[in-house]
């Protein structure tokens, strides 16, 4: 019987080029053809112009990094406004502890080792999780061989560090590292497939220990009062555990009712990208952490959404939306002699927790347009879905899909030439909002998106940016 002869893994005519090494964002042009919240009425033209404008005209807001936050036409992207306020208009920025030392923000360009995504999930994995991770298989690690690459300037290596909170792991101590073994996660049952524990030069699993992570920051992100009210020798340690004992007590194990605090700590101590984990990244994501520091909108509201967010390590506004949280949630002035009066948590200010860092209460018009604060990007980068039926939207034909359709049936994702290509083309991510019990069904955009992973991995394809699988060292074989 004669041998198939396979003429190698299918490349699309829709592929693209990857960002080159030093690439950075100009976001003057995409708050021109995206914007909606402040653009005055009349000039906004809809999430499929904004859409189709990121996917057509990349060669416009695309410049080159210099390592200080500069793009190559001159424009500075840190620390730039949204909008030019004069000075009496233009809120104060929040303030940090006065300690002598203001954290200076540290870009992760400035640095050689891998660019950071951290994810946090608690419990057992679910079976859609694995789409977001193979999503960053997909399309974040550079697959180009040295020949391949060429001239161009080196990439930027990227890590995936997913922080797994879970019964069987929270009882075990951190003995100077924080990776977890295949071995561990199997036995605490987290139910991590296999073959994503194939790739640890891309992928690494790590331990949440909130104990350990609280006593590793320091006495300049804690609220004031709270500070002068534990003064002494022992004052970093006294902090953590009274911190966590008023949050994170026996009953609750090492994690509070909300995980909404969990990307501000992890970012001030290690910087990079967060992403939650019901997020798809559909296009390299470099460009977005050359320097500037983001959030999203809250579809067409004035605040922020951080289901992404960059920051950086150890940076000022790392710094400052920590502590501001952290004086939301504990009150302080109000609740400070009770710290010396509890063994047990405070319910009511773990409650606290969640709403002080809730998006809404982490963003409000202070901080957006405080000199120097994280971007605020328009949602349709991230989540164009979220838009729809909004005012913004109405008159202009919408033709994308709703955040219903990711799971369910619909009429384009059930065609059988529809790819991951045919899916907001243009959108550099995708929030599928928390829909973590709906099975992946076919026809589903989902579903569409988990076979193109799947032929990725299996080598059939090739990724959006005509790579294949098999070139990359940092992963076994997953056939």
């Amino acid at each position: 019987m004669e041998s198939e002869v396979s003429s190698g893994p299918f490349v699309d005519s829709r592929v693209r080029q990857r960002p080159h090494g030093g690439a950075a964002l100009n976001t003057t042009p995409i708050l021109q053809h995206c914007e909606y919240y402040w653009r005055p009425r009349g000039e906004y033209r809809g999430s499929a112009h904004c859409l189709s404008y990121l996917w057509r005209s990349e060669h416009e807001y695309m410049g080159v990094h210099d390592g200080h936050g500069n793009s190559s036409d001159g424009s500075r992207q840190e620390g730039q406004t949204e909008f030019s306020l004069g000075a009496s208009s233009a809120p104060a920025a929040v303030s940090t502890h006065d300690s002598g030392h203001r954290p200076q923000t540290v870009p992760e360009s400035a640095g050689e080792g891998p660019l950071l995504v951290h994810m946090f999930w608690r419990g057992v994995f679910k079976p859609i999780m694995v789409l977001t991770i193979d999503s960053f298989l997909f399309s974040q690690p550079d697959y180009r061989s040295p020949e391949q690459q060429g001239s161009s300037a080196r990439l930027r290596p990227m890590e995936l560090w997913i922080w797994i909170a879970h019964p069987g792991l929270s009882a075990q101590p951190v003995d100077g590292g924080w990776d977890l073994t295949a071995a561990e996660l199997a036995a605490a049952g987290v139910g991590v497939p296999a073959r994503l524990l194939a790739c640890p030069g891309l992928i690494k699993f790590k331990r949440w220990n909130l104990p350990a992570l609280l006593s590793s920051l320091p006495p300049t992100v804690f609220p004031d009062d709270l500070v002068d009210a534990l003064a002494g020798p022992q004052l970093e340690a006294q902090l953590s555990s009274t911190i966590y004992r008023l949050y994170a007590g026996p009953r609750s194990g090492d994690v509070v009712a909300s995980s909404d605090y969990v990307r501000f700590i992890l970012l001030f101590l290690h910087g990079g990208l967060y992403i939650d984990a019901d997020v798809l990244l559909m296009r390299d994501m470099r460009p977005f952490m050359a320097g500037m520091e983001w959030f999203y909108r809250w579809e067409s509201q004035a605040w922020c959404n951080t289901a992404l967010l960059h920051l950086h390590k150890g940076g000022a506004n790392a710094t400052n939306l920590l502590k501001a949280g952290l004086q939301r949630a504990l009150h302080t002035s109000t609740h400070v002699g009770l710290l010396f009066k509890r063994s047990e948590p405070l319910i009511s200010l773990r409650r606290l927790w969640a709403y002080a860092f809730h998006p809404m209460n982490v963003c409000p018009d202070e901080v957006i347009f405080a000199p120097g604060a994280p971007r605020t990007l328009p949602s349709q980068l991230f989540d164009p879905p979220w838009m729809k039926g909004r005012p913004e939207e109405a008159g202009f034909p919408w033709a994308l899909p709703s955040i219903k359709q990711w799971t369910q049936v619909s009429g384009p994702a059930s065609r059988h030439n529809v790819s991951h290509f045919d899916f907001n083309p243009g959108a550099f991510a995708n929030h599928f909002h928390n829909q973590w019990d709906a099975p992946i069904q076919p026809g589903a955009w989902a579903h569409v998106f988990q076979v193109a992973y799947d032929d990725f991995m299996m080598r059939r394809t090739t990724n959006l940016y005509g790579e294949v699988f098999e070139q990359v060292q940092m992963c076994s074989s997953v056939a």
